[in-house]
């Protein structure tokens, strides 16, 4: 899955980085 900067920054800050 293919994010832009912007989407990427958007889903870290409601995603745990564990998550990924």
């Amino acid at each position: 899955m293919r994010l832009t900067t912007g989407e990427v920054g958007r889903v870290q800050a409601i995603t745990p980085p564990n998550a990924f």
